[in-house]
Order: structure tokens, then sequence, then C-alpha cells
């Protein structure tokens, strides 16, 4: 089953993938961001400004990996925030970040599927960075959220 390799491969790939988004002063690492990530980074400023307002908003962020967009949201005063991701040891990191940030009250962090959640439930803002890559079938992610009012 895919959604078991791509589990897999970031459950074992987690720490290095958080240091995708580390902000590192080095020279190489100022280097490296420069060159190679900042689509990464602008596309991440444009998510969170678009997530505006945020105070009494729910937010779901799907495929959170180690909770970046999820806790920087969480720094909103949003109503609460919660971030799926099916690796058990993104799920580990996000929490711990969400606790050295401050938020983890009002963070949510669960090893889950997207495709096995209730459909009654709603959020202001879904977040799926980098989740549609791994899907077979976008579209029945799209027909999901339409047809449950997210």
């Amino acid at each position: 089953m895919q959604e078991n390799k791509t589990a897999s491969f970031f459950d074992s790939y987690s720490l290095d993938f958080n240091a995708i988004y580390g902000s590192g002063t080095g020279f190489f690492q100022r280097l490296i961001n420069k060159w190679f990530r900042q689509t990464m980074l602008i596309r991440f400023q444009k998510t969170i400004a678009a997530c505006k307002p945020l105070e009494g908003k729910t937010i779901l962020d799907v495929g959170c990996g180690p909770g970046i967009y999820t806790v920087t949201l969480a720094k909103g005063s949003p109503d609460f925030v919660v971030g799926i991701d099916f690796a058990p040891s993104m799920i580990q990191i996000a929490r711990q970040e969400a606790k050295k940030a401050g938020v983890e009250d009002i963070c949510r962090f669960e090893i889950a599927d997207f495709h096995s959640l209730p459909e009654d439930k709603q959020y202001n803002y879904l977040i799926l960075m980098g989740f549609m890559d791994y899907i077979k079938n976008p579209q029945q992610i799209i027909e999901k959220n339409n047809a449950s009012g997210k």
C-alpha cells in the first residue's frame, strides 16, 4: 500500500526533514537557504498570510510533518490547530516544537490518515502543504473537502 510506504519513509526521515526548516546561521546554511530553499520560505510565508485573521479560527494541517505550519499558525491565537500525519516520529517532533513554542495548549497532533477522518468536523482553514504530492487521486480529496463544507 502506497500510504504505508510513504508513512515509513517519513517516519525514518523525520529528523532530516525537520532540519530542512532549520534556521542555521552559518555561512553554508545561509547559502543553502538562499539558493535552494527560497521557494519553500515564500510558500510558507504566503500560506501563513493567507490564513489571516487567525483569532477565533480553527485549522487542520494535513500531513503536518514536524509541525512548522501548525506551530506558527498557533502563535496567531486561533481557537485550536490540529496537525495530522501518519508518521509517528513526525508527530513526536511536532509535539516537542509546540511545547518549545509555548502553544501546546491550542495544538493537538494526531497520528491519522486524512482519508479516515470524520466528515462532520469543519475547520476554517485546511492546510495541505505537500500532502497532495503523495495522493494517487487528488480529485477525491477535493471532493471530500467540498462535500464536508471544509
